[in-house]
């Protein structure tokens, strides 16, 4: 099995079991398109070496799933999965708390953003952040 499949089938079976132990802010937050948007992931500890992000389209449900788009490594610094702009996704680190920046969001960026960690032998998931991205309203002079 390859490791992207591997991490998709962990995600999903992680999240019926609803292992939610990462603090995740904010909860919910809606930007207009185009705008710059950023998440936070507060980890168990600042020895955390690798954070994964994920996004969740639909709402959860038994055909709903998680979509990989990057993960930070201590050695490595930012990885990207195949098919994500890397000029739009970054990942910083403050301590124990990670951070997602997305930039000129769209509407198709919307979803719930969670944040991983891989443990031993158990998945830890972030609380979610669910991000509505809005269409710019027409200005009237």
């Amino acid at each position: 099995m390859r490791p992207r499949t591997w991490l998709l089938l962990a995600a999903q079976l992680a999240a019926l079991h609803g292992n939610s132990v990462l603090q995740q802010t904010p909860a919910y937050t809606m930007v207009q398109t185009d705008q710059m948007v950023m998440l936070s992931c507060q980890a168990i500890s600042s020895l955390t070496t690798r954070i994964y992000w994920l996004r969740q389209c639909k709402a959860p449900s038994s055909d709903s799933h998680h979509e990989f788009l990057v993960f930070w490594d201590s050695s490595k610094g930012t990885i990207h999965s195949e098919g994500v702009e890397q000029e739009k996704i970054a990942v910083f680190r403050d301590g124990s708390r990670f951070f997602l920046n997305l930039t000129r969001v769209k509407p198709e960026d919307s979803g719930i953003y969670f944040c991983m960690v891989i443990g031993s032998p158990s998945l830890t998931f972030g609380t979610g952040t669910q991000l509505s991205v809005g269409k710019k309203q027409a200005q009237c002079y």
